[in-house]
């Protein structure tokens, strides 16, 4: 009869911890959503007092600085827009990332940023009439 108390005692003890484990948990994860709202804000704040500074100081040293670092490290089209910045020189993998096969015009369209450009006509590897290798058999 003692051994199934302490059984029902054990029992109880891991339903406890168990419960704890939960808690903790709970406990940790909200402390990390309030670290990065704290984060988030405290880079709201210093960044609209670093803008507005730049807007009522044009020729700081601090300004220019900004405008350099701003330049350098924005990249995304929307994001520089945000700053009146020009787009940059698309990459490779920008282009692959604007690029959008229509499929019924038989050419890539580039997104909006090379909407001046015309459409380039591709060609599927299928219709490249490709000259016969020397070397393989001719196929029927």
């Amino acid at each position: 009869m003692a051994r199934l108390k302490t059984t029902e005692k054990i029992d109880g003890v891991k339903k406890q911890m168990d419960q704890l484990a939960n808690q903790l948990k709970a406990l940790e994860d909200r402390h990390r959503e309030d670290i990065r709202k704290e984060d988030f804000r405290r880079k709201v704040l210093a960044g609209g007092l670093a803008l507005e500074y730049r807007e009522k100081n044009p020729d700081d040293p601090f300004s220019i600085k900004l405008n350099e670092l701003i330049s350098e490290h924005v990249k995304a089209q929307k994001d520089r827009a945000l700053f009146g910045l020009e787009p940059l020189i698309a990459t490779l993998s920008d282009q692959t990332e604007l690029c959008k096969l229509d499929e019924k015009n038989k050419s890539v369209s580039m997104g909006e940023t090379f909407s001046k450009f015309k459409k380039i006509p591709t060609k599927s590897i299928m219709e490249i009439n490709y000259p016969p290798h020397p070397n393989l058999p001719k196929l029927s």
